[in-house]
């Protein structure tokens, strides 16, 4: 559960000062897809209590936002640091955690980051970070997913992970994104 919420937080989070002159740091995570954003009210409650403010937002789509400033629970994702959009990395800390951490923060940043293509029977994984993307890479292949790495395209790059035993493996991790997790299923059944 940890490694799929700090992969929440680096790809739809943030967690540091908002301002140069607020000195006050948040730990703010939104998401358009319910289940994620249930998923992380879940782990953040069942770790730390009742914790924050939870809104929805309409702009052109509904986006649900959770924001605290609570110091432990600044603390514990410090731990992960940096999250900004370009300076996320899998950190060494990361890369020396249990297996059941990594699958976690896998399936969390595919969630966060990626996109099921049905038609090219594919997940594609979208980032401005290249360092970062390449971190990432390198967790994949810690369990024998191959992927590329393409762009930038547009400001961002593109991990591309394909064919339907790399593909299998995602799922078998398990999604909170019931609609990625639909689109998997009908990948792998064609």
């Amino acid at each position: 559960m940890i490694g799929r919420a700090v992969a929440y937080l680096k790809g739809d989070g943030y967690v540091g000062q908002l301002a140069r002159h607020d000195p006050d740091e948040i730990v703010e995570f939104s998401s358009i897809d319910r289940d994620m954003f249930d998923f992380f009210i879940k782990f953040i409650t069942s770790k730390f209590g009742k914790c924050g403010f939870v809104r929805t937002r309409i702009r052109k789509n509904i986006s649900f936002v959770f924001r605290t400033r609570k110091a432990d629970v600044l603390f514990f994702f410090k731990k992960y640091a940096p999250y900004g959009t370009y300076e996320w990395r899998i950190t060494s800390k990361m890369f020396r955690e249990t297996r059941k951490f990594k699958k976690n923060f896998i399936v969390g940043f595919i969630e966060a980051e990626g996109y099921v293509d049905t038609r090219a029977h594919r997940i594609t994984v979208y980032s401005s970070n290249l360092d970062g993307i390449k971190d990432f890479k390198k967790l994949l292949e810690e369990f024998k997913i191959s992927s590329g790495i393409v762009g930038p395209y547009a400001g961002a790059y593109r991990l591309l992970i394909y064919g339907k035993q790399n593909l299998a493996k995602i799922l078998d991790f398990g999604l909170c994104c019931k609609r990625k997790e639909r689109q998997l299923k009908t990948i792998l059944s064609q």
